[in-house]
């Protein structure tokens, strides 16, 4: 039982070390959102906008698909067929 008893104890103490080491990191995590607040909102910002702009773009390239062009030279004389 004593046995029993330490262990729980050991694994006790040991998630305490976690949680305190948990809510340290956090506390630190915090700390920095607060400080560069306005750069990360900017970060996000920026990329919402282009990963937007993407999905726009290749949108409208399947929308517009077209045959593609073809490139011919004969006798000297440069065609393009469409």
């Amino acid at each position: 039982m004593d046995f029993e008893f330490r262990y729980c104890f050991e694994f006790c103490a040991s998630d305490f070390v976690l949680s305190c080491e948990a809510r340290f990191m956090l506390a630190k995590i915090k700390n920095f959102v607060k400080t560069y607040q306005t750069d990360i909102i900017l970060v996000i910002g920026v990329i919402l906008i282009s990963l937007l702009s993407f999905a726009m773009g290749y949108i409208m390239a399947k929308q517009q698909e077209k045959e593609l062009l073809r490139f011919e030279m004969t006798n000297d004389q440069f065609l393009i067929n469409s």
